[in-house]
């Protein structure tokens, strides 16, 4: 199944990816497209640039990224994948003898 949700909060995008351990190293993100080229980032997504853009800052610049910041503005988008609550994960045991 895959779920769509819409931030419109700075702050609670920010902290929900802070939660979600978005920055662990096991789950680094990259940026990546056109306009992270535009704005400088390359590389693993880091929390400060991250948390700049999501406050409408250019993390190159410290310039504001648009005229101005609306309140209720559509922070981020976030897609879930989960799997069915009956599809079950399968436990491969090693052979006997080895790996």
């Amino acid at each position: 199944m895959l779920r769509f949700h819409t931030g419109t909060s700075a702050y609670g995008v920010k902290k929900y990816f802070e939660g979600a351990d978005y920055y662990a190293e096991e789950t680094v993100g990259r940026w990546g497209g056109k306009l992270a080229g535009r704005l400088g980032l390359t590389g693993p997504v880091d929390k400060a640039s991250f948390g700049q853009l999501c406050d409408n800052i250019n993390p190159l610049t410290g310039k504001p990224l648009t005229p101005r910041t609306n309140g209720s503005r559509r922070v981020g988008e976030d897609m879930i994948f989960s799997l069915p609550k009956d599809v079950r994960r399968l436990h491969h045991a090693p052979a006997a003898g080895g790996a």
